[in-house]
């Protein structure tokens, strides 16, 4: 009935027609696009789905074709219009300087099989485009107070094309409902691009805030004859009061030399962001987030558990009270943890790390960092560089690292691992573990019953004052056991071995040792012992040595001949069995007291002790 059929993509088109046959012969139907239905009453109804406009503009044909091939047509032209997406955006309404600020855009399109691009803009209130992007999602972060357009826009391949838009209103600042509490308020607060000083503080006993925003303008000038004829630069301020309560304070500080004071009364976590520029930013009395970015920083918790981040620059970050994160970023910086157990990271530069009070955990990163425990049991972690590690109090964990360290343990019962490079390390008072690791290291016990291992290279070793265990490792090592009953192994390499004072056990181990037992009864083996290995064993055959048991009855109970009480259980010094010849010349010296020397044919004894006692291990 219609010659022409026009739809809009996403709709059915539909048209109507007549039919009949002269012979009474059956007709059937047939459409050239579309289903066409045949009524009994001489009617044809078609319709179809248009999907692309225009791609699907045509010629519709209507062929009816009798039961003897006889077939006739009608046409009519079907026209189907594109139809242009529909864009939404969405995003932040309100806003200040330096807040990044969140759009999204979306569509919809009747059309298919249509292909679209997007694109985005924001524009000032001159209607200048100060940025613009591709894409359904962006930020934005302003710089100026205005009034800005966020204008969305999508258009397919058909030339259709839609715009979507919204204000956005950016503030010096705002005062918004928190999303996280309905009952509660967010304070944000944009600084200027110059040195800007922002203060907020409580009045006692109140549910309010009073904000002081002092900015730098430029642009507000005065010529001042006091200043030597200078230009100085005018100050803008404003001071306004809140009502609370409130969930967070969020001040952007960006360009500038700025100061930012949250008074130590208030109870509000605070984010505050310094920018560029050499920034002065204090917290209170909440959870804070503090972020120094750019610049020489000084950064300060105050109360709560804060996250203090230096970024570049070289900053200065104090966490006071509170469990506080603490990292330096690029640069060489200073943190001082203070009270409570705190994470300090110096990252890359040469930092200085102080956690005061607290089981803290301390990483100096890369650099050569000068790192300090403070009470409390603490992790110490020189990384990369020559680095200073200083317990202090308590049983600490300190780790240098690559690089030529310095580790103090201080008082406790402390672990210092030296890692590769020729290190330091003093346990000092305290039952401590010492490990060299790589390279040529020096190791000293201080009190306390310790255990010392040099590890790879040439290293010192002296046990100091308890009862303590030398283990030189591979390389030529200079063992000195010091007071008290000291095990003492050389190891791999050409070491000298000196018990010290008290009843000491030595082997040399491989290579050609020097072992001198100097004071008290002691015993001397040059070669190997299958002991080397076992310290449960070592420690009981000089518990056995040093019991109040005659020299005779000790030599019997530790060589396996005794029938008495004994201290060394099932561990026995016998040569062929647990004392084996290393087939390198050593030199034993037994020196004062009564020892008991091991020495294979090749080695000599020198300054030997009239009343050593038996050479039991001379072959």
């Amino acid at each position: 009935d219609s010659a022409t059929v026009t739809v809009n993509e996403a709709q059915t088109a539909a048209n109507t027609g007549t039919f009949g046959d002269p012979g009474l012969d059956t007709v059937a139907l047939t459409a050239s696009i579309g289903a066409v239905t045949r009524n009994e009453d001489g009617t044809w109804s078609w319709s179809f789905g248009a999907t692309e406009g225009p791609d699907q503009t045509q010629t519709v044909t209507i062929t009816a074709t009798d039961s003897d091939g006889a077939a006739t047509s009608t046409t009519f032209a079907l026209v189907v219009n594109n139809v242009a997406p529909e864009a939404t955006v969405t995003g932040n309404a309100l806003g200040v300087r330096g807040q990044t600020l969140f759009f999204t855009g979306s569509f919809t399109d009747p059309g298919a099989l249509d292909t679209h691009t997007r694109s985005w803009q924001i524009l000032d209130s001159d209607r200048h485009v100060v940025a613009s992007g591709a894409g359904d999602a962006w930020t934005f972060t302003p710089s100026e107070i205005d009034l800005y357009t966020v204008a969305y826009t999508v258009a397919d391949d058909d030339g259709g094309v839609d715009v979507a838009s919204m204000a956005v209103d950016v503030k010096l600042w705002t005062l918004e409902p928190s999303p996280d509490d309905p009952t509660k308020k967010v304070l944000r607060i944009g600084a200027g691009d110059y040195r800007d000083i922002v203060h907020v503080w409580s009045p006692p006993w109140t549910n309010q805030y009073i904000v002081s925003i002092w900015e730098n303008v430029p642009d507000d000038r005065e010529y001042d004859d006091d200043e030597c004829g200078r230009w100085r630069h005018g100050w803008d301020n404003e001071t306004f009061r809140v009502d609370g309560p409130l969930s967070h304070i969020f001040v952007y500080a960006r360009g500038g030399n700025d100061v930012v004071d949250i008074h130590r009364g208030v109870d509000v976590d605070a984010l505050l962001y310094g920018g560029a520029g050499e920034d002065w930013l204090s917290g209170g009395s909440g959870d804070d987030g503090i972020y120094g970015e750019q610049g020489n920083d000084r950064l300060f918790g105050r109360l709560g558990d804060d996250e203090l981040i230096g970024g570049d620059g070289d900053d200065k970050l104090m966490g006071d009270g509170g469990n506080d994160l603490l990292d330096g970023g690029a640069g060489n910086d200073s943190l001082d943890g203070g009270r409570d157990d705190d994470r300090l990271f110096g990252r890359d530069g040469h930092d200085k790390l102080r956690a005061d009070g607290g089981n803290d955990l301390l990483d100096g990163g890369a650099g050569n960092d000068d790192l300090d425990g403070g009470q409390g049991n603490d992790k110490l972690f020189g990384g990369d560089g020559d680095d200073k590690l200083r317990g202090d109090g308590g049983n600490d964990l300190l780790d240098g690292g690559a690089g030529n360290d310095d580790l103090d343990g201080g008082q406790g019962n402390d672990q210092l691992f030296g890692g590769d490079g020729d290190d330091k390390l003093r346990g000092d008072g305290g039952n401590d573990l010492l490990d060299g690791g790589a390279g040529n290291d020096d190791l000293d016990g201080g009190q306390g019953n310790d255990q010392l291992f040099g590890g790879d290279g040439d290293d010192k070793l002296r046990g100091d004052g308890g009862n303590d265990l030398l283990d030189g490792g591979a390389g030529n090592d200079d063992l000195d056991g010091g007071q008290g009953a000291d095990i003492l192994l050389g190891g791999v390499g050409n070491d000298r071995l000196s018990g010290g004072e008290g009843r000491d056990l030595m082997i040399g181990g491989l290579g050609s040792d020097t072992l001198r037992g100097d004071q008290d009864d002691d015993i001397l083996i040059g070669g190997r012992s299958i002991f080397e290995i076992d310290v449960n064993a070592l420690i009981a055959i000089s518990a056995e040595w040093n019991s109040s048991r005659t020299y005779a009855q000790r030599v019997a109970n530790i060589s396996g001949a005794g029938t008495g009480p004994r201290l060394n259980g099932s561990f026995f010094l016998k040569v062929g069995t647990s004392i084996f010849d290393d087939y390198a010349k050593d030199v034993l010296h037994g020196d004062g007291g009564q020892n008991w020397l091991f020495a294979d044919p090749d080695d000599t004894v020198e300054n030997d002790n009239k009343n050593r006692g038996s050479d039991k291990g001379k072959k």
